[in-house]
């Protein structure tokens, strides 16, 4: 059983794993439509 302190601190260290895996996807995501975006383009060209 953990204490109320390291509950509340692995808590947050939850938090912000997770705040920064969905930073990472979403940085994925826009980079993919960027490359998509340039790859279109060319085809255009």
């Amino acid at each position: 059983m953990q204490c109320f302190m390291c509950q509340s601190i692995f808590k947050d260290k939850v938090k912000i794993k997770e705040s920064k895996d969905n930073q990472n996807k979403l940085f994925e995501n826009k980079t993919k439509k960027l490359l998509w975006n340039v790859n279109n383009a060319k085809y255009e060209m």
